[in-house]
Order: structure tokens, then sequence, then C-alpha cells
């Protein structure tokens, strides 16, 4: 039997003068100090790169945290977790949970493999 699906969820680009995520994004990487949050934030910032909000989240999480960034006025991007936010466009997308996967026949969330 497989295990369950993960994913990362991604912010595409943060802007310099955009609501904070620090909260969001400590809540989820907790691996990371706030100086490494704060660097990774500040990266992002500088670059106009994504950002890495939450890593090997179960399906659950991703739904919070999608909840959180819209009430601030973004968008997260689900990824397949392992998978490079790079590598999105050539993968599966799943219309209904608006997600990306590596598999081609469902979407893990569809055929109920993803974390609970």
């Amino acid at each position: 039997m497989e295990d369950p699906t993960t994913f990362d969820v991604w912010i595409e680009r943060l802007r310099r003068d955009g609501p904070t995520v620090e909260d969001i994004m400590g809540d989820s990487r907790t691996a990371l100090t706030r100086l490494q949050l704060l660097k990774e934030i500040a990266r992002s910032k500088s670059e106009q790169g994504p950002l890495l909000l939450a890593q090997d989240a179960p399906w659950s999480k991703v739904g919070e945290v999608r909840k959180r960034l819209r009430e601030r006025g973004l968008n997260a991007v689900a990824i397949q977790a392992d998978y490079p936010f790079a590598e999105r466009w050539s993968m599966s997308r799943c219309e209904t949970y608006d997600l990306f996967y590596a598999g081609v026949l469902e979407c893990p969330v569809c055929g109920g493999r993803g974390a609970p």
C-alpha cells in the first residue's frame, strides 16, 4: 500500500510591501529558526521568487494555510511534496482541488490518498 501523499505549499511571489507571512510559515515549518524564516522571506521578496510556506504537509494543513493566505489577499500553490516549484507546469493538475501532482492516473486527493 502506498504512503499517503503530502504537499508543499508555496507563494509564487511575495511583494516587498505585501502582508506578512512569518506566522503562517513559522507554524508550518517548525524545524526552521526565526532567523532562517526571516532570511527566506527576505530572499523571496528581494528576488521576487517563490517562497515555501509549508513542507510535506497533510492535505488538511494545506487547507488551513490556504485559508489564512486568502484572508491576507494571497494565493497559495499546492504541489505534491518533494517536487520543485519550477516543475509544476510539467506535472498533472487537479482542477477540483487546485493542486499539482506527479501521477498520471488521478489526483491523490480525489483518489483518497491525500494524507488527512
